[in-house]
């Protein structure tokens, strides 16, 4: 049985979301110079602190199969204690009924963060280049 999460979930979740953030990036950077990886990773570091679980980002990284794996994880473990992180990923693969949920969250989300309204440049008035008389 799942239960909602709990403030002390959110806070896994965003340390999780910050993780994966910091190793993504060390990931894609693996085969770049020194410097380059260096500049890459401390720059993800930086970023990764700013990211809160009702973010964006983070509502991203969440509505990915790991991250759906995640929240179902600490959902379950409430009432089911010694359920773990792998149990719970195992119990989702090749599972027609998760590939389903997830094609719903791919869809909708299952931690929707409100878009930003993006300004919208107002059209031009037409003007006239000569003044009838």
């Amino acid at each position: 049985m799942l239960k909602p999460l709990l403030d002390d979930d959110y806070g896994v979740l965003e340390n999780w979301v910050r993780d994966r953030y910091i190793d993504l990036t060390t990931r894609n950077v693996k085969d770049l110079p020194e410097a380059d990886r260096r500049y890459h990773t401390d720059k993800a570091i930086a970023e990764a602190r700013e990211i809160d679980v009702d973010s964006e980002r983070a509502a991203k990284m969440i509505n990915t199969p790991p991250g759906v794996v995640q929240v179902l994880w600490l959902s379950l473990k409430h009432n089911h204690p010694d359920v773990t992180l792998d149990e719970t990923r195992k119990l989702c693969m090749n599972n027609p009924e998760f590939d389903a949920a997830m094609d719903g969250v791919l869809g909708g989300g299952v931690a929707d963060v409100p878009k930003k309204k993006r300004a919208t440049k107002r059209p031009k008035k037409a003007t006239r280049s000569k003044r009838r008389k």
